[in-house]
C-alpha cells in the first residue's frame, strides 16, 4: 500500500480499502463492561512487560 506508493496516505488506503459492513448496538452487558475496562486500562500499563514476558514464553514452546 502505502509505503510503496499505491497510496498517497494511509487515510486515502483506508478511504478505499475499509466498508463499514454492519453496526452491532451496545447490549445489557454494556454497563457491566462500562464498570470492568477501567480496571484493565489501570492494570495494563503494569502487566503489558509481563504479557510480552509470556508471549515469549509461549513462542519458544510453540516453534518446531
Amino acid at each position: 500500500g502505502v509505503g510503496v506508493g499505491v497510496y498517497s496516505s494511509v487515510s486515502a488506503a483506508c478511504q478505499i480499502a475499509v466498508r463499514v459492513t454492519g453496526q452491532n448496538d451496545p447490549g445489557p452487558a454494556a454497563t457491566i463492561y462500562a464498570d470492568y475496562y477501567p480496571r484493565y486500562r489501570a492494570l495494563y500499563p503494569a502487566l503489558a512487560a509481563e504479557f510480552a514476558a509470556m508471549a515469549r514464553v509461549v513462542n519458544k514452546h510453540l516453534k518446531p
